[in-house]
């Protein structure tokens, strides 16, 4: 028996955003997805992932740290934020991919994958040069601040993203 999964892949414009607002955006995110979903089975026999992309210029330490750690939602509906920062070219995204997680791990690492490439084309950058503060390719290897938010975890979507 197999699980059926309806990912919903949100760009969302901002200058910035807050930790509050990224909570408050996962209803209406489930409710847009939910809409969109084709199959019919029921929810635990199909999973919900929620993946949207904040596109801004100035995210804090408060929402990266936020953003890589899980937060569960409900019961299998999974919340998978990214910060894309389009001044240093770089996306912050969830990192602690325990026992809890790791089945889907390869499907959403694609899904992150395609996603980012789709919004790098449509705002007219290359792919983000750093996620999670690991270099996407041996061009760049100097982490833009606010940090080092490194992580073994970019680990899928660093290396071939581009392709």
């Amino acid at each position: 028996m197999g699980t059926y999964i309806v990912a919903g892949i949100f760009a969302v414009p901002c200058d910035t955003v807050t930790v509050t607002q990224i909570r408050e955006a996962i209803p209406v995110l489930y409710s847009a997805t939910k809409k969109a979903k084709r199959g019919w089975w029921p929810r635990g026999i199909s999973g919900m992932f929620l993946l949207p992309c904040y596109v801004g210029t100035d995210f804090g330490r408060e929402q990266i740290e936020w953003v890589q750690r899980r937060h569960p939602f409900r019961w299998a509906i999974w919340h998978e934020p990214m910060l894309y920062d389009i001044h240093r070219n770089a996306v912050w995204m969830r990192k602690d991919y325990g026992l809890y997680g790791r089945a889907f791990r390869p499907l959403v690492v694609d899904v992150h994958r395609r996603a980012l490439k789709a919004i790098a084309e449509l705002i007219h950058q290359p792919f983000p040069d750093f996620i999670n503060g690991i270099p996407t390719s041996n061009e760049r290897q100097t982490e833009p601040s606010p940090g080092t938010y490194s992580s073994k975890a970019a680990n899928g979507l660093t290396g071939n993203a581009q392709k």
